[in-house]
């Protein structure tokens, strides 16, 4: 028998409520009226505390059906005329049929507390069925909080009315725990179970086992999902409890997540080698874990088999290759740079997929299309690009951020700058890209960071810098439209090893411009900035001949990343003199040497009909 002073100690239960049974309190419920509000102060185990304390309104000023049956069926029981077996089959079904409504079904319980039979004076105390099926509805809502409490409840209350937790609560609590990411808790209600539940003939099955390494793999811990397998097939068998597809699933996914695909193999091995026996097979599932955990080690081989397996022996079994798993082994394609079976792939999901209901997402054409950029087929890339903009919106498929970085990347590798410049406008349109493309005219600056060049991009202090082949795809068109020139500065920040850096230090040197770190007014490098030397340039990079460069008053680049500006009220442009790189027909005034001034209404003058 669990003894009611032991509360089981985790995340969300941990410090139970007094108000739940307060010291002196009886734990037996008392009798209550028939009225529809439970009675407000009685020494019974209230279950309020799980809405903090207050009693749940009616949504909407209605009850639903399911509630109000649970009232009727009380009403019964007060006036005498029904069994508390009845009641608890109706309250029971009641909670079942509300699904995720996790408050419903804690009001159903609550109402259990106004159950007074008028001639026997029994009372009613909710038995393990119906606090499982409150608990499954707190797990389906991802209220794990509220799953943990009536666990706690029951278990602080419940032996005081011979009301025990069996292996079902422990799965419906563990699973809500899952849901959540709640790995640490859900291990110590397994633990718990392991310890305590032997007193009572109650033993985890495989759904406890599936529930708990499920909850390891939402938390990506996959030391403890490979332990709790081992530990099933070490104890399992003994008491006929083996895995089944969903726990080779959740076991392969956790090593999927933590980049173990040798692990993943072997449990797939295992699976194949002792599954059939017991009839179980791999589902959609385990193939899209096993083959997401290639993808991620780059073994594009092993993917393309597995993918072969499913194609072979999945059908027999109504097993179908589903979107997932075309995404899965198409990218594990293209970080093995295997373009032509990653076009096979989105040939064959193509021909074969709508039977099943299978379409290409955008995943699916950006990962293709990353794949044509690794080989440098550019063709290949825009063809895909025009197939996703044809027939992705009827399915509601629209290309995004990676989709354009991939197909913009494979132009600027094959040099087709008008292609990658109709993507940049296809781009703006279509709200990717911000029309100024990260330049400032009245700062004369070019910010290639993230959040100044894409119309969406996640706030952040440290903003990421752009994909280097659209920084310079930008850079290329802005220059050609007469927008930047040697003068300007550009903003790079530290990313992706240098990557960026690197790109734009590439462009400039093929403009002839030599590019170097502007200084600060303690002489220090602003690592994250770059702009063109007008003369030679000294051991340490210093440009000779020039004092200065065109920076803002107060700008600095925190940590090498972010250009911090000054606030408006505050800042004052300073342009100091630069080195007149005017041709000798060009009118004085008009050539790239001085700064641009000009606001970023004149440069729209300047541009395409489309940017206006």
């Amino acid at each position: 028998m669990l003894p009611a002073t032991t509360p089981l100690t985790v995340r969300g239960a941990a410090s139970v409520p007094p108000a739940i049974c307060p010291a002196g309190e009886s734990s037996a419920v008392p009798a209550a009226s028939c009225s529809t509000t439970p009675a407000a102060s009685q020494g019974n185990p209230k279950l309020e505390y799980l809405r903090g304390g207050r009693i749940r309104e009616p949504r909407g000023g209605i009850v639903s059906r399911r509630e109000a049956a649970n009232e009727f069926i009380i009403r019964r029981f007060n006036r005498g005329q029904t069994s508390v077996a009845d009641v608890m089959r109706v309250t029971t079904s009641c909670i079942r049929k509300l699904g995720n409504d996790h408050e419903g079904a804690v009001a159903c319980l609550e109402a259990l507390q106004r159950c007074r039979h008028p001639q026997t004076g029994a009372t009613v105390f909710p038995e393990t069925i119906p606090y499982n099926a409150a608990i499954s509805a707190c797990g389906k809502a991802a209220r794990a909080d509220d799953a943990l409490r009536l666990f706690a409840h029951l278990q602080q209350h419940g032996p005081a009315h011979g009301v025990f937790p069996d292996t079902i609560t422990y799965n419906a609590v563990i699973s809500a725990c899952g849901k959540a990411a709640r790995a640490d808790d859900a291990l110590r209600l397994f633990a718990y179970l392991r310890q305590h539940g032997v007193e009572r003939g109650v033993f985890p099955n495989t759904i406890t086992y599936s529930a708990a390494i499920s909850a390891c793999e939402k938390a990506a811990r996959a030391d403890d999902a490979l332990k709790l397998f081992a530990h099933l097939q070490q104890h399992g068998p003994a008491r006929g409890v083996f895995p089944d597809a969903i726990t080779y699933s959740a076991a392969i996914s956790a090593c999927e997540k933590a980049a173990r695909a040798d692990d993943a193999l072997r449990l797939f091995a295992h699976l194949q080698q002792h599954g059939p026996a017991r009839g179980v097979f791999p589902n959609a599932i385990t193939y899209n874990a096993a083959i997401s955990a290639c993808e991620k080690a780059a073994r594009a081989d092993d993917a393309l088999r597995l993918f072969a397996h499913l194609q072979q022996h999945g059908p027999t079994r109504g097993v179908f290759p589903d979107t997932i798993t075309y995404n899965a082994a198409i990218s594990a394609c293209e970080k093995g740079t295997r373009t032509d079976d990653a076009l096979s792939l989105f040939a064959h999901l193509q021909r074969y997929g709508p039977a099943h209901g299978v379409f290409p997402n955008t995943i699916t054409y950006s990962a293709t299309i990353s794949a044509c950029e690794k080989a440098a087929r550019a063709d290949d890339a825009l063809q895909l690009f025009a197939h996703l903009q044809r027939h992705g919106p009827a399915r509601d498929v629209f290309p995004d951020t990676i989709t354009y970085n991939a197909a913009i990347s494979a132009c600027e590798k094959a040099n087709r700058h008008r292609e990658a410049d109709r993507l940049l406008d296809d781009g703006i349109t279509a709200g990717i890209f911000r029309p100024s493309l990260g330049f400032s005219a009245g700062q004369n600056m070019l910010d290639l960071h993230e959040n100044a060049i894409l119309a969406s991009s996640t706030p952040s202090r440290r903003p990421a810098g752009v994909h280097p082949a659209v920084a310079q795809a930008i850079f290329n068109r802005l220059l050609r439209q007469g927008v930047i020139d040697r003068t300007t500065l550009f903003v790079v920040g530290q990313h992706g090893q240098g990557s960026l850096l690197a790109a734009i230090e590439a462009n400039m040197r093929q403009q002839g411009w030599n590019p170097v770190h502007p200084r600060d007014a303690q002489g220090r490098p602003n690592r994250g900035c770059l702009v063109a030397a007008t003369a030679s340039v000294g051991a340490d990079d210093t440009p000779v001949g020039r004092t200065s460069v065109l920076v803002p008053d107060g700008a600095t680049v925190t940590g090498g990343h972010e250009l911090q500006m000054p606030s408006p009220d505050t800042q004052t442009q300073r342009v100091q003199p630069v080195p007149d790189i005017r041709s000798a027909g060009d009118p004085a005034g008009a050539g790239g040497g001085g700064a641009i001034t000009s606001s970023w209404a004149d440069v729209a003058r300047r541009a395409p009909a489309g940017r206006k």
